[in-house]
Formats: structure tokens, C-alpha cells, sequence
């Protein structure tokens, strides 16, 4: 068998070896090769600073403080960019961008809070409320296909009667 490898230096190495057993033995050291240089680079600075810097840009993109609390379950972190554990102690539906450009935005974030709150008993924030309700004409602009997967969405998971109920005192 012919092939290459990285070495510890961060070079290739040309590996040759008889088949069979010694073949595995080759294989085995150049994977662990591989994943001590691949593990190395998960330590460096550089490398965890656009790591951060995505998470970040990730957390950004959320519609609700909630949705946007981020778990790498490989190294046991909860990363909170945006307030979301703050919302979530409290109960809260917060949006992470001001209200109105979020909803302006994706008016269907509209049905999202109803549907989050109805199924979660949390409160919709003040400020994200008052951006709701300023906005709800907005919802006349979603394409029908978009509005019948959120509101089947709203009547899926026994929260139906509670999020239709938020939903009327809009």
C-alpha cells in the first residue's frame, strides 16, 4: 500500500507498507496523526477566534434570545451571545434585533412568538409585543405556502387553543 500522511511537524510523509496487519498499523498511526494535528489547530488562538466570531454571526441570525443560546456539546459550553439565558430565567420571548426590523425583516417571526409562548407559557417581552402588534398587517405579505406551514406549526404539539388565544388578543 502507497499513500500519505501528516506528520507531526505538519509535513506529508509518503507511506508505504506490506498488506495485512502491518497495513492497519499504518493506517492507525497516520489517523492519529491526523487527529493530534487536527486537535492542535482546535486549540489555537486563531482558530478559536473564528469559531467565536461565527457562533456569534450564528446567534445574530436568531429571531428570538431564546433560539439563539448555542450548546457544543463536545467541550460541555452554553454560549449566550444575545441575553438569551437572561429571557429564558425570566420566561421570555425577546427578540434579539430591534422588533420592528426583525419583523419587517421575516413577518412570520410574528407567528413564531405566538407559537413559542403558546407552547412554552413564556411572556412575549414589552418591547417585542409592541413591535408585534405595530406589525401584524405585515403578515398579509407572506406567501400563502409560508403562512399555512406556520400556523400548522401553531395547531401541531397540544398548543393550539393556547397560541390561537395569544394570537386573538393581538
Amino acid at each position: 500500500m502507497t499513500g500519505s500522511a501528516i506528520r507531526q511537524d505538519g509535513r506529508s510523509a509518503s507511506l508505504t507498507a506490506p498488506s495485512g496487519q502491518a497495513q492497519q498499523g499504518v493506517l492507525s498511526a497516520a489517523l492519529t496523526d491526523a487527529e493530534r494535528l487536527r486537535e492542535e489547530l482546535r486549540r489555537s488562538p486563531r482558530y478559536q477566534r473564528e469559531w467565536d466570531a461565527a457562533r456569534r454571526e450564528n446567534a445574530l441570525r436568531r429571531d428570538f434570545t431564546v433560539n439563539a443560546l448555542l450548546f457544543d456539546p463536545f467541550q460541555g459550553c452554553l454560549y449566550d451571545y444575545v441575553g438569551g439565558l437572561w429571557a429564558l430565567r425570566r420566561r421570555q420571548i425577546r427578540s434579539v434585533v430591534p422588533p420592528v426590523a426583525s419583523f419587517m425583516e421575516d413577518p412570520a417571526r410574528i407567528l413564531r412568538a405566538v407559537r413559542f409562548a403558546g407552547r412554552t407559557g413564556f411572556r412575549i417581552e414589552p418591547g417585542t409585543l409592541e413591535g408585534l402588534q405595530d406589525n401584524l398587517h405585515l403578515l398579509q405579505e407572506l406567501p400563502k405556502s409560508r403562512l399555512m406551514m406556520e400556523v400548522n406549526a401553531l395547531l401541531s404539539h397540544g398548543a393550539a387553543a393556547r397560541s390561537f388565544l395569544l394570537l386573538y388578543r393581538l
